[in-house]
């Protein structure tokens, strides 16, 4: 009897250590849902399983907690984990991933250090207080608005091509190495006032980028003193809003847009109606917008919270 009851513990035992730890039963159920993942069709991932994966995981809203058990898929090349409820991620053991989607969660830090070929990060609407991506020399897209981000060195990533970093708290941003940037908006950062840039001309005239009133362009912020534009000309109410608001202080001259939290224009009005200044948003859906006002030759930049 004893030699039967050994005999069958040992057997047991591989069976059981190849099993994927996943303590999260969301992201539990939502990997063994996919039938390309598992494959044999039953109620536990393998190691096998996981480490045979090639294709993206891709988890968006499934009120996930905790990821514990990614590791294990070190072959998978994209994630996308959007809205859940992430307060840490860690993806060290990931290092083939290209794109990383894990926006609208609760993640307070990220340390992609291991994750070499990113090209794409989207990250925004978290609790971010740092971000290291100076190890992804070929990320061509960063999206980290909405965080609470002090500082963000992006001098590696040379191939950087849009740069979103809007609402956070940044105090300085340098640009100086990115010369393939198309698109960049920092607006919503109230303490950055100067933004390094390798030329001042073309910064100013790309329409591409889109920064605070408040922020100067410069080819050295060390060299140079910043003042603050008077923006008491413009003001924006009620703001949070509901069905409509009004934007105070608009000359003829003036013009208006409404932009998202991805920088596509939601309300542009005709020439002959940009200074009405009571603005009907009924037709957009709850989040948060931008209202950028060209007054005075300067762009005035507000954040705007639809109920």
């Amino acid at each position: 009897m004893k030699t039967t009851l050994v005999a069958c513990l040992i057997f047991s035992l591989p069976s059981i250590a190849q099993v994927v730890y996943i303590p999260d039963a969301n992201f539990k159920t939502a990997l063994l849902n996919n039938a390309a993942i598992n494959t044999n069709a039953d109620t536990s991932i393998q190691v096998s399983e996981a480490l045979a994966y090639t294709g993206g995981i891709n988890v968006l809203s499934h009120s996930i907690h905790d990821m514990t058990g990614i590791a294990a898929f070190v072959n998978v090349t994209s994630i996308n984990c959007y809205n859940n409820q992430l307060t840490s991620l860690d993806l060290s053991a990931n290092t083939l991933i290209t794109s990383l989607g894990c926006s609208t969660n609760q993640i307070t830090s990220l340390d992609l250090s291991s994750n070499t070929l990113l090209t794409n990060i989207t990250c925004s609407n978290n609790q971010l207080t740092s971000l290291n991506v100076s190890t992804c020399t070929g990320l061509t897209e960063l999206y980290c608005s909405s965080n609470q981000l002090t500082s963000l060195d992006v001098s590696n990533n040379t191939a950087l091509t849009i740069l979103y970093c809007f609402i956070n708290q940044l105090t300085s941003l340098n640009l100086s190495s990115n010369l393939l940037l198309t698109d960049m908006y920092s607006m919503g950062n109230p303490n950055l006032r100067c933004i390094q840039v390798p030329d001042v001309a073309a910064a100013t005239a790309n329409q591409g980028w889109m920064k605070d009133a408040t922020s100067v362009y410069a080819v050295n912020c060390n060299e140079m003193g910043v003042s603050s534009p008077n923006l008491e000309t413009i003001t924006v109410f009620p703001n949070p809003v509901s069905t409509s608001f009004i934007i105070k202080g608009l000359l003829p001259e003036d013009e208006w847009k409404i932009y998202d939290l991805v920088g596509q224009v939601n309300i542009s009005p005709k020439k002959e109606n940009s200074t009405n200044n009571e603005v009907d948003i009924r037709a957009l859906s709850r989040g948060v917008y931008f209202i950028r006002v060209n007054h005075q030759k300067q762009v005035n930049t507000f954040k705007l919270l639809k109920e």
